[in-house]
C-alpha cells in the first residue's frame, strides 16, 4: 500500500515524538463475537475497524503496546488487538496534537462510518464522543490518501504494520 506522508517528515527526529494522537487501522476477514470486558458483547462483521487514541507521555511505546498480541488486556482496544482474527494493518500518527476527538469525528463524517457501541474506546473522553472505535466496510489506498490530505494541518505520518514494528511508507 502506498499513501501520503507529511512531506517534511524526518525519520531521525521521529523517535523524539512523545505526544500526539494515533489511529489504528484493523482488519477482520470473518465474523466473530467479541466480549469487551463488562461493557458489551459485539458481533463483528468482516471489514475495517478504526480506533482513534492519544497519549501524552510516550506515544510510540503506547502504539507498540497496542500492536502486541500477547499482553494484559487493560483498554477496550486491547480486546480487539489480542484477538487472533483481527489484524493490525496500518497506523497513522498525528504528532504533538491532542485533537483526538476532532480527528475521530472528522474521519466519521468524511467516510460515514458506524460507531460500534456507545463509550467504546472513549471511556475517558471529556467531549462525550459516542465512541472512538468505528467500522467501515472498506478503506482503499485512495481513501487513506484523501483522509491524510484532509488532516494535513496535523502533519500525519502513515505506517504499515509489519511484524509488530512500524515501517514507514513513502509516497
Amino acid at each position: 500500500m502506498t499513501a501520503m506522508t507529511y512531506s517534511e517528515f524526518d525519520p531521525q527526529s521521529f523517535t523524539n515524538i512523545q505526544t500526539g494522537c494515533y489511529q489504528l487501522i484493523l482488519k477482520l476477514d470473518q465474523t466473530i463475537s467479541l466480549e469487551i470486558g463488562a461493557l458489551c458483547r459485539l458481533t463483528l462483521k468482516p471489514g475495517i475497524y478504526l480506533y482513534t487514541g492519544r497519549h501524552r507521555k510516550s506515544l510510540l511505546a503506547r502504539i507498540s503496546r497496542h500492536l502486541k498480541k500477547e499482553k494484559s488486556v487493560y483498554w477496550h482496544i486491547d480486546y480487539f488487538t489480542v484477538h487472533p482474527a483481527i489484524k493490525a494493518e496500518n497506523v497513522i500518527i498525528f504528532p504533538e496534537t491532542d485533537a483526538e476527538c476532532k480527528i475521530n469525528l472528522d474521519f466519521h463524517h468524511l467516510f460515514n462510518t458506524r460507531f460500534l457501541y456507545r463509550g467504546l474506546g472513549s471511556g475517558d473522553c471529556k467531549n462525550k464522543c459516542v465512541a472512538h472505535m468505528q467500522f467501515i466496510q472498506n478503506l482503499s489506498d485512495k481513501d487513506i490518501n484523501i483522509w491524510l490530505a484532509t488532516q494535513a494541518v496535523f502533519k500525519p505520518v502513515f505506517f504499515s504494520v509489519n511484524y509488530s514494528k512500524l515501517k514507514e511508507i513513502h509516497a
